[in-house]
């Protein structure tokens, strides 16, 4: 079982934790420089983030409210289940073996109809965390497909 708290760089083979829900190259992180004097004037107000992807902005703002919102189905899982309480329950190794692995499992469970449940959540984590340059492929949501290799390291 892998708990939701810190993420470091790991070394392939080796067991991580939860870090950032998403943080790959295209998180918005690096906005909140210029978006923080913006939000100070309308804290009261709540964020409406209509493609929240990683959650950079949010968490980074911390707003009362918020309205966050994004059109992959997958995303929109891993949050909604995040928000039970997600528990993955595989050891998540930086492994090119475990992750082709993972990534047939997640294909099959998309298949087989169960892209909503908790596993489909957690595989959907760990191949984002784990695939290359850590993107998640939106050709996959058409074809029913999870294709993108495995990446050498983790993105933290």
């Amino acid at each position: 079982m892998v708990p939701f708290g810190p993420c470091r760089r790991r070394r392939p083979g080796t067991r991580t934790s939860f870090g950032r829900p998403s943080n790959g190259p295209v998180a918005k992180r690096w906005q909140l420089r210029e978006l923080e004097p913006l939000w100070a004037a309308h804290q009261r107000r709540p964020l409406v983030e209509p493609f929240c992807g990683g959650l950079a902005v949010a968490l980074g703002l911390m707003p009362a409210t918020a309205l966050l919102n994004d059109i992959n189905p997958h995303v929109i899982n891993f949050y909604g289940w995040l928000r039970r309480g997600l528990t993955i329950s595989f050891a998540m190794l930086n492994d090119e073996a475990q992750y082709y692995r993972c990534r047939d499992r997640f294909n099959d469970l998309l298949l087989a109809g169960e892209k909503h449940t908790e596993e489909a959540a957690g595989l959907f984590y760990y191949l984002n965390r784990t695939g290359y340059n850590g993107l998640c492929p939106s050709c996959y949501v058409a074809i029913c497909s999870y294709t993108s290799p495995n990446d050498v390291h983790w993105y933290s």
